[in-house]
């Protein structure tokens, strides 16, 4: 894997055609803090799906380490995140484990990325989806 960029709470890594997203808690951030870091990944992800698909063809966005929630700020960063990849019709498999999660990642799913994106309890399914 090769290092692509990381925040206070996240880490995007490349390997052999696919984006990793890694986002874990961090219970010492306050919301505040941590809508700041999902604007910085809306960046990221902005400029990933701008690559060549040999070089990005999908993401694994893994939140199985993450909040089980969010606030609106938070939200509104997903959705816009999630957009590009839509646009860019590249597929994204999210991971998640918890049934909360789930649920709302759903909602951001239909509303942003109905087409590409699908979610999963585990990470090699995540990727076969991304790689189709």
């Amino acid at each position: 894997m090769r290092a692509y960029a990381r925040g206070d709470n996240y880490e995007f890594t490349l390997r052999q055609g696919l984006a990793y997203l890694r986002v874990w808690s961090r219970p010492d951030l306050d919301r505040e803090a941590g809508a700041r870091l999902a604007r910085e990944e809306v960046d990221h992800h902005r400029r990933l799906t701008q690559l060549s698909r040999r070089t990005v063809q999908g993401l694994v966005f893994d939140l199985s380490e993450a909040p089980p929630a969010w606030g609106p700020a938070t939200e509104a960063a997903l959705m816009e995140m999630v957009g590009f990849w839509e646009l860019a019709q590249r597929k994204i498999g999210f991971v998640s484990h918890d049934p909360l999660q789930r649920v709302l990642l759903r909602q951001v799913v239909r509303a942003a990325a109905p087409n590409v994106g699908r979610i999963y309890q585990d990470r090699e399914s995540a990727e076969l989806w991304a790689k189709t």
